[in-house]
């Protein structure tokens, strides 16, 4: 189970996947979190990265 490997847990997981940042710590820890997973899963982690920034703007929540 890839949540327990990153020592994270399965609901912040979750959130990441779902886009639900809002349920993330702050914009710091999902950014970590998602480079985390995809070095994880050996994928590259630019458009997941753009794409939680660019979702987290649009929602009015700051990038950090």
């Amino acid at each position: 189970m890839l949540a327990s490997s990153i020592k994270v847990t399965q609901r912040k997981l979750e959130s990441l996947e779902s886009d639900r940042y809002d349920e993330l710590p702050d914009m710091t820890f999902t950014r970590a979190l998602a480079k985390t997973v995809c070095r994880s899963l050996k994928i590259d982690a630019t458009p997941v990265l753009e794409r939680a920034t660019n979702s987290a703007i649009s929602r009015g929540r700051p990038s950090d």
